[in-house]
């Protein structure tokens, strides 16, 4: 189970997650985090650590476009930039 929270706090975000990775009952304390920077986007992720790293690594953020919505942005530009990273380097997808 992953925890990461977010809290605007006099005018600042603040975001942070747990380090541990599971499996069943066994929990392992992981020096990767899961809350980091790429760009000028904040990722807090959970699940695959595989995707982490591609998110963090290999991941381009697309150019946010001022006449857009953020909403917009993100279903859309974002979300099929991550799809063709993850392709790209082969993540299996999952159905």
């Amino acid at each position: 189970m992953t925890c990461i929270v977010g809290i605007v706090h006099e005018g600042r975000v603040h975001i942070a997650g747990d380090s541990a990775g599971s499996s069943d009952y066994q929990i392992t304390i992981r020096r990767d985090p899961k809350v980091f920077r790429n760009g000028n986007v904040i990722f807090g992720c959970t699940t695959s650590y595989r995707m982490i790293q591609l998110l963090r690594y290999a991941f381009v953020p697309p150019p946010y476009s001022p006449g857009d919505t953020l909403e917009k942005y993100l279903v859309t530009a974002f979300i099929n930039a991550v799809r063709e990273c993850f392709k790209e380097v082969g993540l299996p997808q999952r159905r």
